[in-house]
């Protein structure tokens, strides 16, 4: 990953790209007051799929929005991802917004089709007296891994989410059912870790919890080297109906899995 490095202060908000990661921080009167809806954010810009830019007018300020994988159409000037400028701040903004999109095609192009994948991996549905999800099955012999034992040579590895005894209600919400997607969000300004990751829904609605530190200062080191990964929600503890804890699964861009179509 290109080593480039572009700041911009705005309104709303300051962007700073550097080593592949795109840091939106919160500083100033008008930023801190956005921030409590706002908040901050470090996102791998192998994450972004559309950068949203909009210059100023005579009449509105000017923003850049970050698009994520897996994002639904949402209020952009409400979105964590946004940050407003005006015109005395176009041109930085604009420099940000060029560096992203050349950071964007040069990840494509390292990473263009070569041919038919080999998978390895699959995920199959299994479940017990109170569980239920998926497990990690190896295709060549249908040998199915514990998940402490996944390979993370190959890009999976799995978490207990930690903290989810304080969040119950929103540990309910569909969105983290067994196969569907997640997002974990790095929280720099975390008082007790500033490597923390937390949990969340794919929409960045409901945060559940946090990836346990053992796990989550290496794949913080891996995300700031500009690796991607994508989360899924694996397997699902219960007591009667209610959900009482999660595992998520970690898959890395190397990782040659079969993942079911949620």
């Amino acid at each position: 990953m290109p080593t480039d490095t572009t700041k911009a202060k705005g309104i709303t908000g300051q962007i700073e790209v550097s080593n592949g990661v795109i840091n939106i921080t919160r500083e100033g009167l008008r930023a801190k007051l956005s921030q409590v809806k706002m908040g901050e954010r470090a996102i791998p810009v192998n994450h972004v799929i559309q950068v949203d830019y909009k210059k100023t007018s005579f009449l509105t300020n000017g923003h850049i929005h970050f698009l994520l994988k897996g994002e639904r159409s949402h209020s952009i000037l409400n979105c964590p991802m946004t940050v407003m400028f005006n015109r005395k701040q176009e041109a930085e903004f604009e420099r940000i917004a060029e560096l992203v999109n050349k950071l964007k095609d040069e990840v494509a192009k390292g990473s263009e089709y070569e041919g038919p994948q080999i998978i390895d991996y699959e995920l199959v549905h299994f479940s017990k007296a109170g569980g239920n999800g998926y497990v990690v099955q190896r295709i060549r012999d249908k040998q199915r891994l514990s998940h402490w034992s996944l390979p993370i040579s190959e890009g999976l590895y799995a978490f207990d989410v930690a903290g989810t005894s304080y969040r119950k209600q929103a540990l309910q919400d569909s969105a983290f059912s067994p196969g569907r997607r997640l997002a974990i969000i790095p929280e720099p300004d975390n008082p007790e870790d500033p490597e923390a990751l937390a949990v969340w829904d794919l929409n960045h609605r409901l945060h559940i919890g946090y990836m346990p530190k053992d796990c989550s200062h290496k794949i913080m080191r891996r995300i700031i080297d500009g690796e991607g990964f994508t989360y899924m929600s694996m397997w699902e503890n219960r007591e009667g109906k209610v959900r009482v804890s999660l595992r998520v699964l970690v898959i890395g861009t190397n990782a040659k899995i079969k993942l079911p179509n949620k």
